[in-house]
């Protein structure tokens, strides 16, 4: 039981939302629609058969919650219920009717049932959807929304990656306001960088060390060999690029990683460079000069449209990540000690 004044943290998706004072005691919806959702995936009989059952469940939360007092709880059984209502009858139409109008009207709060229930409904209609149709000339805005974060957790499964099956719905992903405010970190998560171009393109790049000698980025790394390298792309003119080199300056960075910083700056602030990368006591710090038809055909591939930029390599300039965490974030840390496991992230 959770008492009047608690305070529950809920990490969804790399992000934290907290709920204060609710009474938001959701353990009996969840092991309840768990249970149910265990027999409908396990049995062998026509899973219509469980309708009955699922139906009577909904109703009995559907009453005890019925309270502007209890609308959270209430909301988490609407969104439990449509989604294993889409597990025993997946192309449903009181399910397309919950998204494009109740779940747009109503506060449904951000979790992980909520993800599933979209992706789950993507997936069963991923082939079906006329994506030229959905804007927000025919649907609504908050539909829209949706629809965009289920395509991008259906495109981001590891089954679907890469996938050009669903060109057509990447494509429309890739057109919505969700990807224009998070673009580098959903194109690693629905179509990775190549690797042995990322390998080849890095590899042909030249970087210059504060006494100006020319270095490859394989002569960087025997100069400071370890097993991984976190490269942090940065200028003298940028706000947040200086705060994440204070942050890391500050942690206690794992033994098998070091920071290779990049300074984009221009040629004629070099001097610039110079002066604020010995302030910021960046041990593995070069310049790149960004007119280069090389340095140009690397950062229009990897896609960098802002700074500062992070990406995770191992010794062999491997990609691991390409759009790394930011220091500030609190999975910054955790992903480095973990870095070991990466191919699991």
């Amino acid at each position: 039981m959770i008492s009047d004044d608690s305070i529950i943290n809920l990490k969804y998706n790399s992000r934290t939302y907290r709920f204060e004072n609710h009474k938001l005691n959701i353990d009996s919806i969840n092991n309840t629609y768990s249970a149910i959702k265990t027999k409908i995936l396990r049995s062998k009989k026509n899973k219509i058969f469980y309708k009955n059952e699922l139906d009577t469940l909904y109703a009995y939360y559907r009453n005890k919650f019925n309270d502007r007092k209890e609308f959270l709880k209430f909301n988490l059984n609407e969104l439990y219920y449509y989604d294993r209502l889409q597990l025993i009858d997946p192309l449903n139409d009181k399910v397309d009717d919950f998204l494009k109008n109740e779940l747009n009207t109503n506060n449904y709060i951000a979790s992980s049932i909520l993800y599933d229930f979209l992706n789950r409904y993507i997936e069963n209609r991923i082939t079906t959807i006329d994506f030229d149709k959905i804007d927000t000339l025919n649907f609504s805005k908050s539909y829209v929304e949706f629809v965009s974060l289920g395509v991008f957790a259906f495109l981001r499964n590891e089954e679907n990656k890469g996938y050009n099956k669903f060109l057509n719905a990447k494509n429309w992903l890739r057109g919505t306001k969700m990807y224009e405010e998070n673009k580098e970190a959903i194109e690693k998560e629905i179509e990775p960088l190549d690797n042995e171009n990322f390998k080849k393109k890095l590899a042909e790049l030249t970087f210059s060390d504060t006494k100006n000698k020319q270095l490859s980025f394989s002569q960087i790394t025997k100069q400071s060999p370890t097993q991984y390298f976190l490269i942090d792309f940065w200028a003298t003119w940028c706000a947040p690029c200086i705060q994440g080199v204070k942050t890391m300056n500050k942690m206690q960075l794992p033994k098998n990683i070091k920071v290779i910083s990049i300074s984009v700056d221009k040629e004629k602030d070099k001097q610039k460079w110079k002066t604020k990368t010995k302030e910021l006591e960046q041990s593995l710090s070069y310049w790149i000069d960004e007119t280069d038809s090389d340095t140009k055909e690397f950062i229009k591939f990897i896609e960098m449209q802002s700074i500062p930029r992070y990406i995770l390599i191992d010794k062999d300039m491997n990609l691991i990540d390409q759009a790394f965490y930011h220091p500030q974030e609190p999975q910054f840390l955790s992903k480095l000690q973990d870095v070991k496991n990466h191919e699991y992230w």
